[in-house]
């Protein structure tokens, strides 16, 4: 390899020890081999440290000296083209081969250990990765089976489902449909959102649902017959709200402190009224099944407030027929 040092003395040594009457000559050019120059712009190694101009007409002969590839090495490195020092590399063009010697054979690996599996889940990769239990856990459910008869579903068969408008009095709701529709029986709130309406028989449901001015459209949307698997996705919960200041005792607050559990529906009208002023009882519909409770820290105009909420649970739940649509009194 020719490595370029600027501004470094333009001198040359022997080349392995060859006698002072063998001068040896190198063209200035930097990308030339050590070649027999033409002109007289050259260097000679001789024995005088000053260079002097010569115009070389035969070839170079080299004569075969006996040396180690060391020494040659160390005499190689030390010769310079012009500004470029000769950098010798043995290992790079000839690398070694160690001898091959006999060596004792490798015993044979362990056979690999194998793992058994008891059962696999049904998680993906990266549920598995994400989980922080370190055990699988097996599902010890039961598993029950019913075949449901004919009597079972006689009273679906003859029932319509629609779920519930916006802004609907849920606390006239049942009360209204029985006395206003022809040939219904029962009135069944499935869930918080839907309804399911009996009907004496299978015609009288059918006619109630084709009959484009039923009032039923004025309550209910996505009228249609009872089919299998329609069943209850949320439900109603009467929420207690403690220690809310009067300031904070109308719905867009309220529905703020409930937002994370869900819709409002309306107020208890026991709890709302000029006679008597206590905490709030809200009904709200939620897809949550667990029991509802939460200490809240509420910044009510800069001020920080406690407030409590508690699902109401048994006999204190209050009745739909006292649910009022506003707080106004």
């Amino acid at each position: 390899m020719l490595k370029s040092y600027p501004n470094h003395p333009q001198q040359l040594y022997h080349l392995l020890n060859f006698q002072a009457d063998h001068p040896v000559t190198f063209t200035r050019n930097s990308t030339a081999s050590p070649v027999i120059p033409s002109a007289s712009t050259t260097k000679i190694l001789g024995p005088t440290p000053h260079y002097t101009a010569l115009t070389v007409l035969d070839p170079i002969k080299l004569h075969t000296i006996p040396i180690s590839v060391s020494d040659l090495c160390d005499q190689a490195s030390n010769l310079w083209f012009d500004t470029y020092k000769l950098r010798v590399n043995p290992a790079k063009h000839h690398p070694s081969n160690p001898s091959l010697t006999a060596s004792k054979p490798l015993p044979k690996p362990a056979p690999p250990h194998k793992l058994e599996l008891l059962f696999r889940d049904n998680r993906s990769f990266a549920e598995v990765l994400k989980s922080t239990k370190s055990q699988m856990v097996r599902d010890e459910r039961r598993i029950v089976q019913y075949d449901s008869t004919d009597e079972d579903k006689e009273w679906l068969n003859r029932s319509l489902v629609g779920k519930i408008l916006p802004n609907v009095d849920v606390a006239t709701l049942k009360e209204t449909i029985l006395k206003s529709v022809d040939k219904a029986v029962s009135f069944r709130f499935l869930g918080a959102s839907q309804v399911l309406i009996t009907f004496e028989d299978q015609l009288a449901s059918t006619k109630e649902q084709q009959n484009a001015r039923s009032m039923l459209n004025s309550f209910l949307s996505n009228l249609r017959q009872w089919e299998a698997r329609i069943c209850a996705y949320d439900r109603f919960a009467w929420i207690s709200i403690f220690g809310l200041p009067m300031e904070g005792w109308n719905k867009n607050c309220i529905d703020i402190l409930l937002q994370s559990w869900g819709n409002i529906i309306g107020y208890d009208t026991s709890c709302v009224s000029q006679g008597s002023i206590s905490g709030i009882r809200v009904l709200i519909k939620t897809t949550k099944l667990e029991p509802l409770h939460d200490q809240v820290l509420l910044k009510l105009d800069e001020i920080h407030v406690e407030v409590s909420l508690t699902e109401i649970k048994g006999k204190f739940t209050p009745s739909l027929t006292t649910v009022k649509h506003s707080m106004d009194v």
